[in-house]
């Protein structure tokens, strides 16, 4: 599950902080999560949000402001950590989101960009219940359907 990652509204002299993405207007920002894992329902509650909600903040400091020395700090902050493994990576523009947070964190602003799209062969996901209800309508009705309507043409043709 994905937590959100607002800001504090007071922050530290020499840090800055700032929404870098946001989940939808139809989000909810659950405070009791138990019943979720428990009984895998959810209803929205009275201390909810409603969204959109921060779930990725970034976060610079200016060190000589925030007496920690010298130079400049870049952090970013994500509220998940399954949008960039290797199953949820080629979604949307993950990778770019991941790269391009990376890139600035390390001052690499130059090579910051959302690359073009690749086609690819479309690709379905089936549970294996919809497995075998497409195996056994494709391969063991189909073809035995075909085969009676053959047989009833042959046998009317034939009287």
């Amino acid at each position: 599950m994905v937590r959100s990652v607002e800001p504090v509204k007071e922050i530290k002299p020499g840090l800055q902080a700032w929404p870098l993405a946001q989940a939808g207007d139809t989000s909810i920002a659950a405070a009791e999560v138990d019943a979720i894992f428990k009984e895998q329902k959810f209803k929205p509650g009275p201390k909810d949000r409603k969204g959109p909600i921060t779930v990725a903040d970034a976060v610079v400091t200016d060190n000589k402001k925030a007496k920690w020395g010298t130079g400049e700090g870049r952090l970013v902050v994500f509220g998940d950590t399954d949008f960039a493994d290797n199953q949820n990576l080629s979604q949307v523009f993950n990778q770019d989101f991941f790269l391009n947070a990376a890139d600035w964190v390390a001052g690499e602003t130059a090579t910051i960009a959302i690359r073009p799209r690749t086609l690819r062969a479309s690709r379905v996901n089936l549970t294996p219940n919809q497995f075998n209800n497409v195996f056994v309508a494709s391969v063991l009705m189909l073809p035995e359907l075909l085969l009676i309507v053959g047989i009833v043409v042959w046998w009317e043709r034939r009287n």
